[in-house]
């Protein structure tokens, strides 16, 4: 039973039809579709590349960005140091050789 389907499956009739279908996909349809695979191929390692330089641009502007975050804390602990009370004091004191007074003035006059 097998052996019969088996038998009229592959025919003489199948088998010269499967052997047209062959015959009709010509050396053009197989250049056709070498030269498809092969330009998807290089569109691939195109885009690949691409998103190598990228990868490469990013990770250079985080390393910047880094740097530049640094620099601002440095910056920052910078300026409260300069505005800290106590080195305005000390340099009014010791620079302009000026003296806290002992009391609140009282009236301000003003020279025109």
């Amino acid at each position: 039973m097998i052996s019969e389907k088996f038998s009229e499956l592959y025919s003489s009739s199948f088998l010269s039809a499967y052997v047209r279908t062959i015959k009709s996909l010509n050396r053009w349809t197989y250049l056709l579709l070498l030269v498809a695979c092969a330009s998807a191929l290089i569109l691939y390692i195109d885009n690949v590349k691409h998103i190598d330089t990228q990868l490469q641009i990013l990770e250079k502007k985080q390393e910047k960005l880094r740097e530049t975050i640094s620099h601002n804390k440095l910056l920052h602990a910078k300026y409260i140091e300069l505005q800290s009370p106590d080195r305005i004091d000390r340099i009014a004191r010791e620079t302009l050789g000026m003296i806290v007074p002992n009391e609140a003035p009282k009236k301000i006059i003003v020279k025109r």
